[in-house]
């Protein structure tokens, strides 16, 4: 057994090595740097642990990483692969402990725990939950749901603890923090008592209490289990804002009916086939919306998946019963009566394919390859281990991961407006430009996707125009995102900047007033830095000095890393005959950005002043 668990932590860590080094990308760049993140006292006085639907688990963890070294991604990439490895131990543990209470004494089944915790810790279709740092969710719930799992059926592996009570509630009461910890990381762990439940009641009653097993007592099981799942599913269904109050907009997109139809074709014809075949994964899978009126897939799906659940109960056994029930009570919160914003989302499989599609993987190497098993277990390890290293080299940085997806994805305008956005980031302006030119070219060509702001590509490409000083093509792409999305404030701060480039003062402090206007409402109580310090800019080319001041201050009361701020302020003070208070303001400028050579050239200026 020692050396099964190496063995799994080595191939791991071998896998997953050069996901060491990947940036961070589009989400993490967002959640890493939010102020109640910089560290754990920060996080500490500003995150509710009550508040579920915040994730406090996950921030946490992020908050852990920023204090130990920030903007350091081998830290956080060091963290996702740690969970990953214990993940994978767990799918062992588990199943070595289940096969105990199945098939003790036997021989039965010996290398379906090994085989299936090897599959899932190399499969390629868990490189989206593993590399991508904001997946952590995915992981910390599965970790935590896994953990309870395995803490129950220990539990129950001694009967007698039953006649010792205190053991008994602090065996439960762990559970139930465990049971905190993985909603508290995704809500996905909801369906953590129901899978207690069917474990208890046909895995685990069955050997340790023996008269559950008694033919009279059997259809209570059934009973109790078809009250229990029906007293979970009528609230979701009828009344989900109970249990939980939704962020994404896929009710307003899809509706639940349609998208619960649509999840159907999602499972056969995506996740099982990528399950099997794991070529082409995509960040950006565009999976269109269809009807089942219009789209035979949907109704051969439904019959399949029907089709597969029927034999499985008829003829399965005990581990493939136990993977089917595992996969679609765990697939669940994300793919049935919950509209979420994107239809088909690789990293939604990474709980379901624990001790769901890999068990299932790991039954049927043993049971249909029994004599060349080693032989074929290695081959598949060595292929399916180059695909995931190679998938981990796609997800290394955003230019080679929306690189990927445009290619795979070539109408889609998703994937060149995220491309365009990071070639402009990094500098390459021409890339740039061809990209987000057809991402706005692909929306007039293609259904508007309903789960992504499809306002982005105009204003990215018109970001590049008025830094390339094109600012007639600026402000009609600017506009066209404000038409799209009518309160976009970042649209409007641009729109001013149009208007402050050519010179048309009044119209540009209008539109900046309506962008802090705007984030005021979509954030209530924050301010808008950039929109101060362009009103500032303002005042100081029309001579309204002390206004101009005001405006400088309050951008750096709210961001003070904002070095334009210090050096406009510098110039401010400057023109009201303040040199020493303008050498301070240039001196924190040039602290700010050491490279600022404006910030150099003013603190001589205000030394001569003095």
């Amino acid at each position: 057994m020692i050396r099964q668990i190496f063995i799994i932590i080595l191939i791991t860590l071998l896998c997953y090595f050069n996901s060491l080094k990947g940036e961070f990308q589009f989400d993490d760049k967002e959640l890493l740097h939010k102020p109640w993140l910089a560290d754990t006292h920060a996080f500490g006085k500003n995150v509710e642990w009550g508040a579920l639907g915040n994730r406090p688990t996950l921030l946490f963890s992020f908050a852990i990483n920023n204090q130990l070294s920030s903007d350091n991604t081998f830290g956080f990439h060091s963290i996702n692969l740690f969970l990953h490895c214990a993940i994978s131990l767990l799918v062992f543990f588990i199943l070595k402990r289940i096969r105990k209470f199945v098939c003790s004494g036997t021989k039965d089944g010996s290398s379906i725990p090994f085989i299936t915790a090897i599959l899932f810790s190399i499969h390629p279709l868990n490189v989206d939950a593993v590399s991508y740092i904001s997946s952590r969710s995915s992981l910390l719930a599965t970790f935590f749901y896994l953990s309870a799992l395995y803490a129950f059926t220990y539990i129950f592996s001694f009967p007698s603890i039953f006649r010792n009570p205190a053991r008994l509630i602090a065996g439960f009461g762990g559970l139930a923090i465990i049971f905190y910890l993985g909603l508290a990381s995704k809500l996905i762990s909801a369906t953590l008592p129901l899978i207690l439940l069917l474990a208890f009641l046909f895995i685990i009653g069955p050997r340790q209490f023996p008269h559950w097993t008694k033919q009279a007592l059997r259809p209570k099981m059934y009973w109790i289990c078809g009250i229990f799942i029906l007293l979970c599913t009528i609230p979701l269904i009828f009344f989900p804002e109970w249990i939980y109050s939704p962020r994404d907009h896929g009710m307003d997109f899809y509706g639940r009916h349609s998208y619960l139809l649509s999840q159907a074709k999602v499972i056969v014809l995506y996740y099982l086939k990528l399950f099997l075949f794991p070529f082409n994964l995509n960040v950006d899978p565009g999976f269109p919306l269809t009807k089942i009126n219009n789209d035979p897939a949907i109704a051969l799906s439904i019959l399949f998946f029907a089709g597969a659940c029927f034999a499985v109960w008829k003829w399965g056994n005990i581990w493939t019963r136990s993977a089917t029930v595992w996969f679609i009570i765990t697939l669940a919160p994300t793919s049935s009566f919950i509209p979420l914003n994107d239809l088909a989302v690789e990293h939604r499989t990474y709980l379901p394919m624990t001790l769901g599609l890999c068990l299932l993987g790991g039954w049927a190497t043993q049971r249909f390859l029994p004599k060349r098993k080693i032989m074929f277990f290695l081959i598949l390890l060595l292929w399916m281990s180059t695909l995931t290293t190679q998938r981990n080299q796609v997800w290394s940085s955003e230019i080679h991961l929306w690189q990927d997806a445009s290619i795979k994805n070539p109408h889609s305008p998703r994937p060149h407006n995220n491309l365009g956005r990071s070639y402009y980031e990094d500098g390459n302006l021409l890339l740039a430009e061809k990209h987000l030119t057809l991402a706005v070219k692909n929306l007039s060509l293609t259904n508007h996707r309903k789960d992504w702001n499809i306002a982005e590509p105009h204003y990215n490409i018109a970001n590049l125009y008025l830094d390339l000083g094109r600012l007639e093509e600026a402000q009609r792409e600017y506009e066209a995102a404000l038409q799209i999305n009518p309160r976009d404030f970042q649209s409007a701060l641009g729109l001013g900047s149009v208007h402050n480039q050519k010179g048309h003062f009044d119209k540009a402090l209008s539109f900046f007033d309506r962008a802090l206007e705007w984030r005021n409402k979509r954030f209530p109580g924050a301010d808008y830095p950039l929109a101060r310090l362009n009103r500032g800019e303002i005042f100081g080319k029309t001579g309204r000095f002390s206004q101009a001041i005001t405006e400088f201050e309050i951008a750096l009361q709210h961001d003070p890393s904002l070095f334009q701020a210090q050096y406009n302020l510098g110039m401010a003070y400057l023109a009201t005959k303040r040199p020493v208070e303008a050498e301070q303001a240039f001196r924190k400028a040039l602290e700010l950005n050491p490279n600022f050579a404006l910030a150099q050239k003013g603190i001589l200026r205000a030394i001569r002043s003095q």
